[in-house]
């Protein structure tokens, strides 16, 4: 098993019919949900997800946050979670420090995204988990990269051990991350 990306591997082979996620109505077993996030990491590999490129996700908790997370492990990217109640000012800093290429956002972040994009967020690409909005970038739905991305070969990153996974920034109340 390497990195993250050999956990869900691991459970989609011992428990591919479990119970993997719960969100309200909303059920996946570890083969559905492994599926999901192979489809997503091929896409984000399409997308200049190279290893080690940065990936922003600006998301409620659930099973798309976690398809994130586990497809930017899969593509080999660092996964940049983003703070949902973050100014735009401070979601642009964030990615312009980590350098994020590509952004996973919820809708309801649309008017939050259009505004750290004018702020200077660096993200070229936008995965919209819900459904398209303009952002004035190029933009998929999930279940367009999904699509996508199950028409690409899929071979998981060799990254893990100790290549960096995530980029988390914090700053409390005293200003900028």
């Amino acid at each position: 098993m390497r990195g993250l990306w050999g956990l869900i591997e691991r459970a989609e082979r011992l428990h591919p019919t479990k119970r993997a996620f719960v969100e309200g109505a909303r059920v996946e077993d570890y083969a559905t949900f492994a599926a999901r996030a192979r489809h997503l990491a091929s896409f984000l590999r399409l997308r200049a997800a190279a290893d080690g490129e940065r990936v922003s996700g600006l998301l409620w908790n659930g099973i798309d946050h976690a398809a994130a997370y586990y497809a930017a492990a899969g593509a080999g990217a660092i996964f940049n979670p983003l703070n949902t109640r973050l100014a735009p000012a401070e979601l642009a800093a964030i990615a312009k420090d980590c350098d994020a290429r590509l952004l996973v956002s919820d809708s309801s972040f649309a008017e939050v995204v259009r505004a750290a994009i004018k702020h200077g967020a660096p993200w070229r690409d936008i995965v919209w988990t819900d459904k398209a909005v303009d952002a004035g970038l190029a933009s998929w739905t999930l279940a367009q990269a999904l699509a996508e991305g199950a028409r690409a070969p899929f071979r998981p990153s060799a990254r893990g051990g100790d290549d960096v996974a995530h980029l988390y920034y914090t700053s409390g109340t005293t200003g900028v991350p």
